[in-house]
């Protein structure tokens, strides 16, 4: 992979505190292959090192076969704008996996996968599982520069998802929550309500399955704090719909 300048691009790692040795990294087999094998860096080849949200350490792969140097190390810096949550109804399994790459890309802190009345069941396992879609985050994550991975969860009842988003992944009084539900029926627009909650910390986004949310989750979802929220008067695809919010979220926080 090449930057725009044509310099070859920063390689990333997300690696895990037990790997690390002093000032060495003992990469698993897949890392190893991956970087060795797949990426085509030989002795000396230099690559990023990510600790989730601790380090971004400078590395070298040693001529010893899935050992790198840790050649220097530093905090990574802090997430601008508001931490999002996205709570998003649970899509076919090649939805989803997109709509959970393009919003590790947008930067979510916290990804609740629900099962709503017209989600449709799916077998557990192969392309629909968490496993999967965490292997998906974190490669988004590489791709995309990022120094923190995102929460997965789920799938959960929709009931749990709500609950669980009450936990913020930031410090911040529950008071400063901005809690959105898109809604495809009458509502203010998003950008409106935007207006009115600028300096909030943590912003909890639900976003329906293809089949849209039933009334009665929509009224249990407003008995949880979500407010309905409008993208205009398109109807949009689930996935469509979740990322255009992200990205505007996103735009208008600065982040």
């Amino acid at each position: 992979m090449s930057g725009c300048n044509g310099e070859r691009a920063v390689q990333r790692l997300f690696v895990e505190k037990e790997w690390i040795d002093g000032d060495r990294i003992r990469l698993p087999n897949k890392e190893s292959h991956y970087l060795s094998d797949v990426l085509r860096l030989g002795p000396g080849g230099m690559f990023q090192a990510i600790l989730d949200g601790e380090a971004v350490m400078e590395a070298a792969l040693e001529e010893s076969k899935g050992v790198a140097r840790i050649l220097a190390s530093k905090k990574p810096p802090e997430e601008a704008g508001p931490a999002l949550t996205l709570i998003q109804a649970q899509l076919k399994a090649p939805k989803m996996a997109w709509l959970v790459q393009k919003a590790t890309e947008l930067g979510v802190s916290r990804l609740l996968i629900a099962t709503t009345e017209r989600t449709i069941p799916r077998p557990r396992g192969g392309r629909d599982s968490l496993e999967r879609w965490k292997v998906i985050a974190r490669e988004a994550a590489e791709q995309c520069g990022a120094t923190r991975l995102p929460r997965l969860e789920g799938p959960l009842p929709l009931a749990q998802a709500l609950a669980d988003s009450e936990r913020s992944p930031v410090a911040c009084p529950a008071s400063a929550d901005l809690r959105l539900l898109l809604w495809e029926g009458e509502a203010p627009h998003l950008k409106d309500i935007l207006k009115e909650g600028q300096g909030v910390h943590h912003v909890a986004l639900l976003v329906g399955p293809e089949g849209g949310f039933s009334s009665r989750e929509v009224e249990t979802a407003q008995a949880a704090g979500f407010i309905p929220a409008s993208l205009g008067p398109r109807v949009l695809r689930a996935e469509t719909a979740a990322i255009a919010a992200l990205a505007i979220l996103r735009f208008v926080s600065g982040s």
